[in-house]
């Protein structure tokens, strides 16, 4: 048995569809750029995330190997 056809989707849905879409897309880009925005205002120290160089010791900064 053959399925008759889908019918066209109504102007309105597509028109929702579309805006759905962008929405999704704009707060996607407006996630982006916060996170990237985070990023650059960070301190340098806050996202060292070598363990070497970031190992908290009794030392004071005069005191150690660089």
């Amino acid at each position: 048995m053959a399925r008759p056809p889908a019918p066209k989707p109504s102007l309105t849905r597509r028109f929702r569809q579309i805006l759905a879409g962008l929405t999704a897309l704009a707060v996607l880009m407006a996630l982006f750029f916060a996170l990237l925005r985070w990023r650059m205002n960070t301190p340098e120290g806050h996202l060292n995330f070598n363990i070497t160089d970031d190992v908290a010791d009794d030392r004071s900064p005069g005191e150690r190997n660089e």
